[in-house]
């Protein structure tokens, strides 16, 4: 038994048809057999009493249920919802006016009320079928009042009872069934969702592979840190470090630190850093290019190369802030810096200062003029602390007054220098409860990712 109401709830699912769609269809499927049966129930004791008129309304009772059914069967899901919602209200306002007050028919449409909050989402579609079922137990009470009963019997008297019974099963099977597809719904949600979150978390742990961890590139400096939050598990903001020694005469060598934000954040913006990682590998330890503005414009040509042969948007691309620290074999000591929209900040003797990056970002091929990348080069002194990031940070919505603003770049710039002076774990961590305490309850705007070193 339990088989064949299985087989009958399903009728007309595909695995095409989403999960909510599919939890309407099932609770159609069950309320239109149920009330078949029902139906079918009352037939006997029709044909029993020769009752013409009860075995036209039981046999149509019927028809009602198997043409929603049949509907389904043939996937024109919202037409049966409509044919059912129309018949049932117009089949019981009809038999109401049909056997008179004293049959109690009309007791049934309290049912019909329910249905349509159910199985529609527009408020205007819903309100219609409010206004029908309204006026059709209206119609019947005035009916009552002016108009005798069609057909009149003396058993009359016990189809109300019978009536009032079929109204409270008519609910429970609608407020019951609708509890029982709610809660599979919200299992197979919870399942989904647990399901993309070990694949996510898996991702990450893949993402995190491929882009190193920060202890592998603080080691390289004298001191530093990186205060990383993601918006979503995986991330769209990545932090990138090689070295390399040249060749030359005097030798050199290169530190080279890279903070980038890309295009999007979760999923999407987790396959960009992928790509850009593998694209600043190849610029960087194969081609061996070292000046930062060389590195963006070939990171720039590489990128938009890429996503135009896979037909991306022209949009897509990166903001990023290349960091060079040059050391030469007699001592001599540079640094150098290039920005694609994001700027550098950097505090020398108690100030701090800001070299700005270029106006073009890496990729989004829309712009017509040609992109201008150019580098900034320093001699580092000893108590030079440089800070790179992406633009969440300051891009984060919250506060304490009543009115939501972003946290802002003057109010970041000054968090910097404010903190400056500390040890550099106890600047990360005044980062992070400074950023929490201005996001309060809001939800975090975009992945987050500031860097300080002290080369």
């Amino acid at each position: 038994m339990k088989k064949v109401w299985q087989e009958i709830i399903f009728t007309g699912i595909t695995d095409r048809l989403a999960a909510e769609e599919a939890q309407k269809v099932r609770l159609l499927n069950g309320i239109s057999f149920a009330g078949s049966m029902i139906f079918a129930a009352y037939l006997p004791v029709s044909l029993l009493l020769q009752v013409t008129e009860g075995i036209v309304a039981n046999v149509l009772g019927c028809l009602l249920g198997v043409g929603t059914l049949f509907l389904n069967n043939i996937h024109r899901y919202v037409v049966a919802r409509v044919f059912f919602c129309i018949a049932m209200t117009l089949y019981f306002t009809f038999s109401a006016i049909l056997f008179g007050s004293e049959a109690g028919v009309e007791n049934i449409l309290f049912a019909s009320f329910i249905l349509p909050l159910i199985f529609f989402r527009k408020l205007k579609v819903i309100f219609v079928f409010l206004f029908l079922v309204s006026f059709s137990f209206l119609s019947i009470k005035i009916s009552h009042q002016y108009i005798p009963p069609l057909y009149v019997h003396e058993l009359l008297e016990y189809a109300y009872f019978s009536n009032l019974v079929f109204t409270f099963i008519l609910l429970f099977l609608i407020v019951s069934g609708f509890r029982y597809e709610h809660e599979a719904y919200e299992k197979l949600i919870n399942h989904k969702n647990e399901s993309i979150t070990d694949s996510l978390r898996y991702a990450q742990r893949i993402q995190k592979a491929i882009l190193g961890g920060e202890d592998e590139i603080l080691q390289n400096f004298d001191k530093g840190f990186i205060f990383f939050k993601p918006k979503d598990i995986v991330s769209g903001d990545f932090f990138w470090f090689s070295q390399l020694l040249i060749d030359t005469t005097p030798k050199k060598s290169f530190r080279i630190l890279i903070a980038a934000d890309c295009t999007g954040h979760g999923v999407p913006g987790a396959f960009m850093t992928v790509m850009g990682n593998a694209l600043l590998d190849e610029i960087i330890n194969e081609k061996r290019i070292t000046a930062p503005h060389q590195i963006l414009h070939e990171l720039d040509k590489k990128v938009i190369h890429t996503l135009q042969k896979q037909g991306n948007s022209q949009n897509d691309g990166m903001d990023i802030v290349i960091l060079v620290i040059e050391e030469t074999a007699n001592g001599e000591r540079k640094a150098h810096f290039s920005g694609a929209k994001n700027p550098l900040y950097y505090i020398r003797q108690g100030a701090i200062h800001e070299i700005k990056g270029s106006k073009f970002p890496i990729g989004s091929s829309q712009f017509k003029k040609e992109k201008i990348f150019e580098t900034t080069t320093l001699p580092l002194q000893a108590d030079d602390i440089f800070y790179l990031f992406s633009d969440g940070y300051q891009d984060q919505f919250g506060g304490q007054d009543k009115t939501t603003k972003k946290f802002m770049v003057k109010k970041f710039r000054n968090l910097l220098f404010e903190i400056s002076n500390l040890p550099f774990d106890e600047q990360k961590t005044r980062l992070h409860t400074a950023f929490e305490e201005w996001k309060g309850k809001h939800e975090q705007t975009d992945d987050v990712l500031v860097m300080g070193v002290k080369p």
